[in-house]
């Protein structure tokens, strides 16, 4: 197929996008994501969501009564939508899953504008298995994701020649909201949004008069959008949080543990090879890493097929869909790498999520026009791409057939869903409400159950570790399920932080305040080490022996220590 008759089919294709055509892709990938859902909660990534929601419906406010390093949307967000429909990990999965069909949609009407339907719908469907395969449900990298594409689509019309500055005002605005969920990856989107915005103008043949106006005018509106949407959230977070305590949770303590506490090496490119070699299946995973790096290559060959030929802005047909293209790949690029960025901490495949996917916009568009790469080593890298790609999509494929294969059986096993066990029950026992149709391990339920028995709703619990003096992560997901208040607004626990003298006696000044009457101690992480310096003690033992003086061991389930207050006033 030519550019001439793609350029054809896609004009053919905005006659069949109506409302009903894009409303059935959302629905077939809602459906899906919705089949292949893993229904174990996740006891601290999405738990800390559940219950920041939560807390916020208590009346408490981020950063100033309860620690968070996230934008304020994905809490504010799940606690309107637990007001209207109650608490519940359904409706959080919901939400989820209908950011992530939106995602799945706008991947589709990107592609669509500017090339085939056929190649809109296959990426579109290799986007949805990496989606439902990520799982980390609630994380608000998700929205992020969602709102950096649809500022791509706002932008389309100006990559057609469209000069309204309301094209990127609305992109701005869509990465004002990605900043809402995560400044840092607001930041980073704003970068490639400008990068391209401004690569877009200087490339027109325009006067340079001219050009400079527009790429002004340009600029300004796409700032103006950012502003627009993200200045009053953050004017009105202001009036009711210090400056102090912002600085202090999103700031200080990140710049100051962050790197050292959760860096992890990237995979030895060495080493996947060897893996590779000898067939061991720890390669994908590996190198699964990598290919944000591999799809910004690919995306920056792809997108000049013609070297660096100009294109003038009121330039129709053939050349109009090369222009428009053109600055497609450039934009997802940029996304790609800019994201990648996120993993030079954090290096998993769930860090990499927001740069792989448009790293696999990229490689399933090039498949369609790779004959016109410019020479043949843009070809060689494509198709290593692309095999690496389809490598690394295996597992997402595995473990999204799994998941299916296990929902399906439990849908079939009637009694199942009748049960009143408490975990994968749709009607459990009072108390579990909140958990209603997902599962949590058996330790967790007794010690919810034990907690429950003992204590009124809303009373304050305190959920800790059997040390504190180390700390990789810490359990939260009781809180949520137990319908429980946090005796103090740390919990979430974050190696360098939880363990320092300073944060460890705020901790107890909280526990002497609100004395709460069982506290609940998991030793599950004791043992666990990753290579950074949260596999070192910080030697500092307060809280240890604080709770060891005023609370005694009343039941043990497992890796959980429940201890109830020996004393009215903790000492």
């Amino acid at each position: 197929m030519t550019v001439a008759q793609t350029a054809n089919e896609s004009k053919m294709n905005g006659t069949l996008a109506k409302p009903w055509h894009s409303a059935g892709i959302f629905g077939c990938a809602f459906l899906f994501l919705v089949a292949t859902m893993n229904r174990d909660i996740n006891c601290y990534d999405e738990s800390l969501i559940l219950f920041g929601a939560v807390r916020i419906l208590s009346g408490d406010v981020p950063y100033r009564d309860f620690y968070a390093n996230y934008g304020p949307a994905q809490y504010y967000v799940l606690a309107a939508l637990f007001k209207l429909f109650g608490t519940s990990v359904i409706v959080e999965r919901l939400w989820d899953l209908i950011i992530r069909s939106s995602t799945i949609l706008i991947i589709y009407l990107i592609i669509n504008e500017a090339w085939s339907r056929r190649t809109a719908l296959a990426t579109a469907f290799a986007a949805a298995f990496w989606l439902t395969s990520f799982e980390y449900y609630g994380y608000p990298v998700f929205p992020c994701l969602f709102f950096s594409l649809w500022s791509l689509y706002c932008a389309l019309p100006m990559f057609k020649g469209r000069s309204e500055p309301i094209f990127p005002l609305a992109s701005g605005a869509c990465i004002g909201m990605v900043a809402l969920f995560r400044y840092d990856i607001g930041a980073l989107a704003t970068v490639g949004g400008l990068f391209t915005l401004g690569l877009f103008h200087l490339a027109q043949n325009y006067d340079a008069n001219h050009k400079r106006k527009t790429l002004i005018r340009s600029t300004v509106a796409y700032v103006f959008g950012i502003m627009l949407v993200s200045v009053p959230v953050l004017f009105l977070l202001l009036s009711v949080v210090s400056l102090h305590d912002i600085w202090f949770n999103l700031v200080h303590l990140q710049a100051s543990t962050y790197v050292r506490f959760r860096s992890l090496p990237f995979p030895s490119v060495a080493g996947i090879v060897r893996d590779a070699i000898h067939m061991k299946p720890s390669f994908v995973r590996d190198m699964t890493v990598y290919l944000p790096i591999l799809g910004t290559l690919v995306g920056g060959v792809a997108a000049f097929p013609s070297g660096a030929k100009r294109l003038c802005v009121n330039a129709d047909g053939e050349r109009c869909l090369i222009r428009h293209r053109r600055w497609i790949l450039v934009q997802l690029s940029a996304f790609s790498a800019l994201f990648f960025l996120k993993g030079f901490v954090r290096v998993s495949v769930i860090h990499m999520a927001l740069s792989i996917v448009p790293a696999l916009m990229i490689v399933c568009l090039t498949i369609e026009q790779w004959r016109q790469l410019p020479h043949k080593v843009a070809v060689i890298l494509f198709w290593f791409a692309f095999t690496c790609f389809t490598i690394s999509s295996l597992l997402p494929i595995l473990s999204t057939g799994k998941r299916l294969a296990e929902n399906v059986l439990w849908i079939v096993d009637i009694d199942s869903l009748k049960r009143e066990s408490g975990t994968n029950s749709c009607y459990p026992p009072e108390g579990l409400e909140r958990i209603r149709c997902f599962s949590i391990d058996s330790e967790r339920l007794a010690a919810i159950h034990y907690i429950q028995q003992r204590t009124r709703e809303n009373e304050y619990i305190y959920v800790g570790l059997n040390r504190h003096d180390k700390i990789i992560m810490n359990d939260i997901v009781i809180y949520f399920a137990s319908k429980r208040l946090s005796a103090t607004k740390w919990h979430q626990f974050d190696p360098g932080i939880q363990t320092t003298k300073e944060i460890q006696s705020e901790i107890i000044s909280d526990l002497r305040l609100r004395t709460p009457r069982y506290v609940v101690l998991n030793s599950e992480w004791d043992e666990l080490k990753e290579p950074n310096e949260s596999a070192l003690s910080s030697g500092v033992m307060l809280l240890d022996d604080f709770l060891k003086a005023n609370y005694r061991l009343v039941a043990s389930f497992g890796r959980l220590d429940i201890r109830e207050l020996t004393t009215e006033t903790p000492h």
